[in-house]
């Protein structure tokens, strides 16, 4: 058996960042991911229409420089390039079915304004990865057991139905913590107290659906609304342009869907799709009511992140 320096459990960005940070101190390190991609709660659809790539957040689309500064210092790290969220235009809230929806003038902006990255978020976690080795990268790796072993860790993971084991000094596990209590045994086993403060430590963001609808143009900005609404009927409940950065070639509006998990699991993507459409087009207007692609990720059925 192999001894490795450390080993990392999750290649969200946060495992990808660790990784990272023991390159520059020229310590060794793998990462063993349950999921068949990196990135955990970062993903971006990417579509090619008019033969340019076009990129849609379905986790996580926003940074606020000055606030999220470990993520600011990366983007200029890597050269990314990072733009303000649009909100020029008016700002529509919609109250009932069968009427329009209501305008608020669009002289109002978020302080401090929200930026989202050119490529989608997904162009972060790939700048990170871009740093290490590929082979120290293993996908489909279910971790089941870690073990101490006197001065060691005996990492216990499955992948494509067989079993392997991994030794290493160190540990570092990068998941929700809930997933790894309820994923993987310790032996021995961790203190009552550390194991109850991971299950009752909530998962950012679990417990949302995103959805993206895409089409030929934004539309909406010529006429003179931002993309941004929000609804007391739903299924969205804040709507906001998810259009590439220059608003040139398609337009995309994402939205987050306000029935809970269950109900949302019970009526259906294909049904959530066609509501929140529906939806649009009450709001927007017909132009809404074709999208070139809608696309919805339940992030509460995501077992490696709900």
């Amino acid at each position: 058996m192999k001894k490795n320096k450390v080993v990392i459990i999750g290649a969200g960005l946060s495992g990808l960042y660790a990784a990272y940070l023991l390159k520059q101190k020229g310590i060794d390190s793998i990462i063993l991911e349950s999921r068949d991609r990196i990135g955990g709660r970062i993903l971006t659809s990417q579509t090619t229409r008019r033969g340019e790539s076009e990129y849609y957040d379905l986790g996580p689309s926003w940074f606020w420089p000055g606030m999220n500064r470990r993520i600011e210092s990366l983007v200029k790290k890597f050269s990314l390039n990072a733009f303000t969220q649009h909100e020029e235009g008016n700002y529509l809230i919609d109250e009932a079915k069968g009427a329009p929806p209501k305008v608020i003038p669009g002289i109002y902006v978020n302080t401090p304004s929200s930026y989202r990255i050119e490529g989608g978020m997904y162009a972060l976690v790939n700048a990170v990865f871009e740093q290490l080795n590929p082979e120290q990268v293993e996908l489909n790796a279910q971790v089941t057991r870690v073990s101490k072993d006197n001065n060691s860790y005996i990492v216990t993971y499955e992948r494509n139905e067989d079993s392997f084991t991994v030794e290493a000094d160190y540990v570092i596990t990068a998941l929700p913590l809930r997933i790894l209590v309820d994923q993987i045994g310790f032996s021995p086993e961790l203190p009552e107290n550390i194991l109850n403060a991971m299950v009752n430590t909530p998962t950012w963001m679990a417990a949302h659906a995103k959805l993206v609808a895409v089409y030929e143009k934004p539309f909406w900005r010529e006429d003179g609304n931002s993309g941004t609404a929000s609804s007391r009927l739903g299924p969205l409940v804040e709507i906001h342009d998810a259009t590439v950065n220059g608003g040139k070639g398609a337009g995309a509006l994402f939205g987050f869907i306000g029935y809970n998990a269950q109900t949302r699991k019970t009526a259906g993507e294909e049904k959530l799709k066609s509501l929140a459409v529906e939806q649009l087009t009450r709001i927007f207007g017909e132009q809404a009511a074709k999208p070139l692609d809608v696309q919805l990720v339940d992030w509460s059925q995501e077992t490696e992140t709900a």
